[in-house]
């Protein structure tokens, strides 16, 4: 006999970051390397992330990731938009750290991301993420300003500095485009000392 068979793609949605409430996906993982905080999409055609909920994300776990795969029957192009500023003061230490987004798409950010740490003492031990954008078929347009500098450091030692978070941008397309127009910008810089009771 005939037997049909129906496959079931995922697909992707187009993932907006604004002050909207989160809805057409879910956070899970125990935000580790081995196990991302990871936000997936569970519509069709678009989701919605708030920027309360990443920068608690952000405060809270040393890996976030965001991916425009949907666990749904997705049908869009699978772009990520940030359209409100996402900013992230963080006392994690101890570990390396990363806020990946993997597009299929596009990536745009259209306001600001700001990653630091937290300026209080012993900050020096505090870690800035490292931020890892990857747009499969698209183009990434950086059109405000990322940031990954530390706080200054509050250390009695000399030898204390804060390293700065890292900024990778890929296109993994032969036809991808990383720009960065004149409002855009990439910041890494790290942290000064700013106790004056420095010891050798």
């Amino acid at each position: 006999p005939l037997v049909s068979s129906i496959y079931y793609w995922g697909g992707h949605v187009n993932i907006t970051i604004s002050t909207s409430p989160t809805s057409g996906g879910t956070w899970a993982g125990a935000g580790t390397i081995s196990d991302p905080r990871v936000f997936t999409p569970n519509g069709t055609t678009t989701a919605n992330i708030s920027t309360t909920e990443l920068v608690t994300a952000l405060n809270t776990y040393a890996y976030v990731k965001i991916t425009t795969a949907t666990t749904g029957n997705g049908v869009s192009l699978g772009t990520v938009i940030f359209s409100s500023p996402v900013n992230s003061t963080s006392a994690l230490s101890g570990t390396d750290r990363k806020f990946s987004i993997v597009a299929n798409s596009s990536i745009t950010v259209s306001s600001s991301i700001a990653l630091t740490t937290s300026n209080t003492s012993g900050n020096e031990n505090f870690r800035s993420s490292n931020i890892e954008f990857i747009s499969e078929t698209g183009n990434i347009i950086i059109s405000s300003s990322v940031t990954t500098d530390p706080a200054p450091s509050n250390s009695t030692s000399l030898t204390t500095y804060v390293q700065a978070g890292n900024i990778s941008l890929t296109c993994s397309a032969a036809t991808g485009v990383i720009s960065i127009t004149s409002t855009g910008s990439l910041n890494a810089i790290g942290g000064k000392n700013n106790n004056s009771n420095v010891t050798a």
